[in-house]
């Protein structure tokens, strides 16, 4: 299951795509995809982590947060994308 949440630039040209990938212990992912080019580039994490959350902000990004790194220690920041 990966698409957790999505959210399209304004001009609907571009994709934001946040998941985890499959499987026990999948890691985060987040995608930008470019509609018109066809392109699609992996946004990396400031800090990878697996069952993290994400929810839509009222400003229009996506808020990634929670979840734990491979160790088993609980990922303490906020991550903000913003579809532009």
């Amino acid at each position: 299951s990966f698409c957790t949440a999505t959210r399209t630039s304004a001009s609907g040209g571009r994709l934001l795509a946040v998941g985890a990938e499959a499987g026990e212990g999948g890691l985060t992912r987040s995608f930008v995809v470019d509609l018109a080019a066809a392109q699609v580039e992996e946004l990396p994490l400031r800090e990878p982590r697996r069952g993290a959350t994400v929810v839509p902000a009222p400003n229009g990004t996506l808020a990634l947060l929670g979840g734990v790194h491979a160790e088993g220690t609980p990922a303490l920041t906020v991550e903000a994308f913003f579809p532009e």
